[in-house]
């Protein structure tokens, strides 16, 4: 009798009695030549053959023989895929066997360990049963990862699928579905749902036993918290934050996240909650692993996302608009910036303009490190509707028009200071002029708006610019700046001819 003979006898559904004299005759050392050079005791486990197991191990079977993948067979009972053939109670008893014959957890297999696979393979009966073995749990996989860190993981992928689900359930109301499809979704959505309080308690276990580091960190830097909450999973989540009802957060509905991490999770309930409990706006974001949010206030964070809806709420909340972070910026920067980014900028990010100023937002205020003002930074923008939107409600509130950055630039130098001109471009130009835009302006380094244009334009969009210019007033022509330039020296080193004749008549 071979391993290979008693596969045959579990496929053809062999009576018991038949595949428990095999076990008896089969050699302990022999191997199959099929399915991973497995022996009669890893068959036994991957089956949940309890009593296999049993009388192998009466005989003298080795507990921890492994197999070609370096599998003992504890490990196969940990791997195996379901509960819809061999039943939880199965895999309990038969791993109860190989604990109480010596079968070790943390040396199962390679890169990985019994326990870390129970839980990913959802095996949940099975992980009470090794934490209670009193043998180490805290060891990690391959990729840096702890038992708590899969259990994230599992309930994650239980919390993505739930949605599906109910997303779908959402829709029974509108669209017509037929009932047993009705029937079968509403009876998968209460399983998945009985599966994340399976999850729950998993992860309630292996915190309380206390041997698994919550905080360690993976190879890619995730905490199991990161991982709980990256997954959607709100209950492990809040259960491994640290954090405690003393505290006045409503954690079932935050995850015990604060409101960085809920904007980067676009999660608006959990954003919504944390608003309700007055947590702190004025503050910038210290995660660096936080793509765009590091170093910015909430309210900026929602703006680099597009989450006009979120900033909107934020602002509602008590989210300063002037509010400055270490760098000198406030979220004026980020509306600008991903307004103009945005395929429908002014419709969508036009109204929080509005709501900007009823919130107290000073538009004459610098809204970077570089002393510009919301005036300038919209003069530095390229050609857009948004731009050229907000210069019109900048213009009608009466800003100073004039104002000067820490380099002394006043916003047309900004504005006529591009790498090309666009019919929006050339329209904000007039505007800001006829609003009292300084022409004859110089900065701190000896620059006019003719030197700007100059230095900037294709040939043809100079000469219209500084035809605007003098139709506005009289620029300085031969200004020299500290490097010792003109504007007509800067045109000729261009090869700027048309430019050059157009200077030449002002001199």
């Amino acid at each position: 009798m071979t391993v290979n003979d008693i596969y045959k006898l579990y496929d053809r559904n062999a009576a018991a009695a038949e595949i428990w004299a095999a076990y008896t005759e089969v050699a302990l050392d022999n191997r199959d030549d099929n399915f991973h050079d497995c022996t009669a005791l890893h068959l036994a486990a991957e089956m949940g053959d309890a009593d296999a197991i049993g009388l192998l191990l009466a005989r003298g079977a080795e507990v921890d023989v492994r197999d070609g993948r370096g599998y003992t067979p504890l490990h196969c009972l940990a791997i195996v895929t379901g509960e819809q053939t061999i039943s939880g109670e199965q895999i309990v008893e038969s791993a109860r066997l190989l604990l109480e014959h010596g079968a070790r957890i943390t040396r199962s297999a390679r890169g990985t360990t019994a326990l870390i696979e129970a839980v990913r393979h959802r095996h949940h009966r099975l992980v009470e049963l090794l934490l209670r073995s009193g043998q180490p749990v805290d060891s990690t996989d391959s990729y840096g990862e702890n038992a708590l860190h899969v259990v994230c993981r599992v309930a994650g992928d239980t919390a993505a699928y739930l949605r599906r689900l109910e997303s779908g359930i959402a829709h029974f109301a509108d669209t017509w579905v037929p009932e047993k499809r009705k029937e079968e979704t509403l009876h998968e959505r209460d399983k998945q749902r009985a599966e994340a309080e399976r999850c729950y308690r998993t992860a309630c276990l292996l915190l309380a036993d206390g041997r698994i580091d919550s905080d360690e960190k993976n190879d890619a830097g995730r905490r199991p918290f990161d991982l709980a909450m990256e997954g959607g999973d709100k209950r492990i989540s809040a259960l491994l934050s640290g954090k405690g009802p003393s505290l006045g957060e409503p954690l079932e509905e935050t995850g015990g996240m604060d409101i960085f991490q809920a904007l980067y999770q676009e999660d608006s309930k959990a954003v919504e909650a944390l608003l309700r409990c007055g947590v702190e706006l004025q503050t910038e974001c210290g995660y660096d692993k936080m793509t765009g949010f590091y170093g910015k206030s909430p309210l900026a964070c929602a703006l680099t996302w597009q989450n006009v809806e979120a900033a909107a709420m934020l602002l509602r909340a008590g989210a300063d608009p002037n509010y400055r972070n270490s760098r000198g910026e406030t979220a004026f920067v980020e509306w600008l910036d991903k307004g103009c980014r945005h395929a429908s900028g002014v419709e969508t990010f036009g109204p929080l303009l509005n709501l900007f100023l009823e919130k107290g937002w000073n538009p004459d205020a610098p809204v970077n490190g570089k002393g510009e003002t919301a005036l300038a930074l919209v003069c530095g923008c390229d050609g857009d509707d948004l731009a050229l939107y907000t210069l019109r409600v900048l213009l009608g509130l009466g800003v100073d028009v004039n104002a000067r950055d820490h380099r002394g630039r006043v916003p047309l130098m900004h504005l006529f200071g591009r790498t090309h001109c666009t019919p929006i471009s050339c329209e904000m130009e007039e505007l800001l002029l006829e609003a009292g835009g300084d022409v004859q302006a110089v900065d701190a380094e000896g620059n006019t708006i003719l030197h700007y244009i100059a230095d900037g334009y294709s040939h043809t969009e100079a000469k219209q610019a500084a035809q605007m210019l003098f139709d506005f007033g009289t620029p300085p022509v031969v200004a020299v700046n500290n490097a010792g330039e003109t504007p007509l020296d800067v045109a000729t080193r261009w090869n700027n001819e048309p430019l050059v004749k157009l200077l030449l008549k002002y001199i």
